[in-house]
C-alpha cells in the first residue's frame, strides 16, 4: 500500500497539488500507525499538519492534529497529545455568507 502512496506523493507534487499531498501524507501517517510505527507517523501527522495550515485547510488540519494527538498519547507524551486534541477540536470558522437553514413555513415567500 506505502508503494500506491508513494506514488501518489510524487504525483502530486509533481502537479504541484498541496491539497492531495496533504492527504496522501495524513494517509501515509496512517499506515506508519497501522503497522505501529509511531515515530514515523508521527513525522507524517507533523508534516501534514503543516501543509494543511499553509493552505488554510482547516478541517485537514483538525485531522490531522487529532491523528497526532493519538500518537502522541499512544507514546506516552500525554501533555502534547491534549494540546494536539484541544487544538484538533478547535470550532472551525464560520463564513459570514452562510446563513443558518429557514425554518419550515418561514422561507422567503411566506408572511409572518
Amino acid at each position: 500500500m506505502r508503494s500506491y502512496l508513494q506514488q501518489a506523493l510524487v504525483a502530486y507534487r509533481d502537479l504541484r497539488d498541496r491539497g492531495g499531498e496533504s492527504l496522501v501524507i495524513l494517509k501515509y501517517g496512517n499506515s506508519f500507525v497501522v503497522s505501529g510505527e509511531m515515530e514515523q507517523a508521527r513525522e507524517q501527522f507533523e508534516n501534514a499538519v503543516a501543509i494543511f495550515r499553509e493552505t488554510q485547510n482547516r478541517l485537514g488540519e483538525g485531522m490531522a492534529l487529532g491523528n497526532l494527538g493519538i500518537v502522541n498519547a499512544e507514546t506516552g507524551r500525554s501533555d502534547l497529545a491534549r494540546q494536539n486534541l484541544e487544538e484538533a477540536l478547535r470550532p472551525l470558522p464560520v463564513k459570514a455568507s452562510i446563513r443558518p437553514r429557514q425554518r419550515a413555513g418561514r422561507g422567503r415567500c411566506s408572511r409572518p
